[in-house]
């Protein structure tokens, strides 16, 4: 099975309606959303806000968030509230990876 699931890091936010739109009414399974704290790496990127906005707007899309954050056990409950599908993050971003596995499975 091939999972299309582009990355809505890049996209023009002046089109975002317009951009997702097309992708889902194309051929994509998920949408990859990157959350970046601007420590673990130089750039920003979305904040969780916009993931909770994607799944109101969209309920019947699958977002995967991917984690690019000094610590990752401060966004799991947040993002389980929002809505996410699937996490990802980063081993080397937390002394505690069990307990952040945990956490995320605890959540389902």
């Amino acid at each position: 099975m091939v999972i299309n699931a582009p990355s809505l890091a890049n996209i023009n936010f002046m089109e975002l309606d317009e951009k997702i739109n097309e992708l889902i009414n194309g051929d994509v399974n998920f949408f990859h959303v990157d959350i970046m704290d601007g420590h673990y790496v130089k750039n920003l990127c979305f904040p969780v806000s916009f993931v909770r906005d994607l799944k109101n707007k969209y309920p019947h899309q699958t977002v995967d968030v991917h984690l690019m954050v000094d610590d990752p056990a401060e966004y799991i409950e947040q993002l389980h509230q929002s809505g996410t599908d699937y996490i990802s993050f980063h081993c080397d971003s937390t002394p505690f990876v069990r307990r952040v596995i945990k956490m995320i499975r605890d959540k389902g």
